[in-house]
């Protein structure tokens, strides 16, 4: 089990991306968080098998016009049970 912090940055707001990242997430069978940012970024904090969310990360890359993608990788809590859009 893992847990990554993704910052997706390029035409990502209003586009229904968090949306999709959400319908593929519960497909992989991937946990987490998505909301948008201030700065027009989104993020997401996933958990799950990392090559599910690589599977996860990549999917959104060719569906959408990113320009840069940020990732952290961080202590696996095991605490997300669903895949959530924060508003």
């Amino acid at each position: 089990m893992h847990r990554l912090t993704i910052t997706f940055y390029g035409e990502v707001q209003g586009v229904g991306f968090r949306a999709k990242a959400r319908n593929q997430a519960l497909e992989l069978k991937v946990t987490g968080t998505v909301q948008n940012c201030s700065d027009g970024s989104v993020q997401a904090v996933v958990e799950g098998d990392l090559s599910a969310i690589f599977t996860l990360i990549e999917g959104l890359a060719l569906s959408f016009s990113l320009k840069d993608i940020k990732i952290a990788f961080e202590p696996s809590l095991k605490g997300l049970q669903d895949f959530l859009i924060i508003r």
